[in-house]
């Protein structure tokens, strides 16, 4: 359709619109938004009661010379809770020490990890398909049928699976949404353009990622992205400002990234990896590193 053709201007901000997305990914990573204030005081807490255990067992007389029970204890209070013997229990060679990344403690969830790998290696694909329409590609079918644009769609795809992954923690559901990535990856690549199929199968892969969401009981996150998804969708459908519409779906679909990363740190599979930062960050507030 006419109001679909866009200039080279307009192409140009469909590309800028993609830098949004892993931008917002790269600084919640590097700058520790993945792991709460609370996340750390209760670490702080933690490893405070296991210190003063520490105390007590290392600073008592633990002698018992007639099996009665132990003799002599004293509790010590006074040792801080990052003392050197506390530093020396809690020294993790998996915590991160850089003035240079002074809020990334430790390795984020492989959950997390999946989100941002995500939003990561589509963006750059969007991006070219677009500067190469803004200056090398003209309108019409050739433009439609070009490999870039069957990449940049198969990247999306690749966004469900990384996504079904980061927002269940289950490999299995993983494999599902791997199985049906592949199938449509081979798909888009078949000769012929077909909107009609390649339509339903991107729908399908923008709700698949929000079934764990439903199963997880996240449901204010659901309503979140559905909304998202809707305004996108009408976007995209119906084009009320014309070629500068693309670009501005872009941006209404990058609203869903911070509800992404936010919910991959919620799951029973990323604590580990959460626990281990809280520590790493409470050590680093009480020796001075920060």
């Amino acid at each position: 359709a006419e109001e679909r053709q866009m200039t080279c201007a307009q192409e140009v901000y469909n590309a800028i619109t993609m830098l949004p997305q892993p931008l917002m990914c790269i600084y919640f990573i590097l700058m520790g938004k993945w792991l709460t204030d609370d996340d750390i005081l209760q670490a702080r807490d933690e490893m405070s009661s296991f210190s003063e255990m520490y105390n007590y067992i290392g600073d008592g007389d633990l002698v018992n010379d007639n099996g009665d029970g132990i003799h002599n204890t004293t509790m010590n209070f006074n040792s801080s809770p990052y003392s050197s013997h506390s530093s020396y229990l809690y020294n993790d060679d998996r915590c991160i020490s850089s003035s240079l990344l002074p809020n990334l403690h430790s390795l984020p969830p492989l959950t997390t990890m999946a989100v941002v790998t995500a939003f990561i290696l589509h963006s750059p694909c969007s991006i070219q398909y677009h500067l190469l329409c803004a200056f090398k590609l003209p309108p019409g079918p050739k433009r439609m049928d070009h490999w870039s644009r069957r990449l940049d769609q198969t990247m999306i795809h690749w966004i469900s699976f990384f996504l079904c992954y980061g927002l269940s923690g289950s490999i299995d559901y993983a494999l599902i949404s791997l199985t049906f990535t592949l199938d449509s990856m081979y798909r888009l690549f078949q000769s012929g353009h077909r909107p009609k199929r390649i339509l339903i199968r991107m729908v399908g892969a923008f709700l698949m990622p929000v079934l764990p969401l439903v199963t997880n009981g996240y449901i204010l996150e659901v309503m979140q992205l559905l909304a998202i998804y809707g305004v996108s969708g009408w976007l995209f459908s119906t084009y009320p400002f014309k070629g500068w519409s693309h670009g501005t779906f872009h941006l209404v679909c990058a609203l869903s990234v911070p509800i992404y990363l936010d919910a991959s740190t919620k799951l029973m599979v990323s604590q580990d990896a959460i626990q281990i930062a809280a520590k790493c960050a409470a050590l680093a507030q009480a020796t001075g590193f920060e």
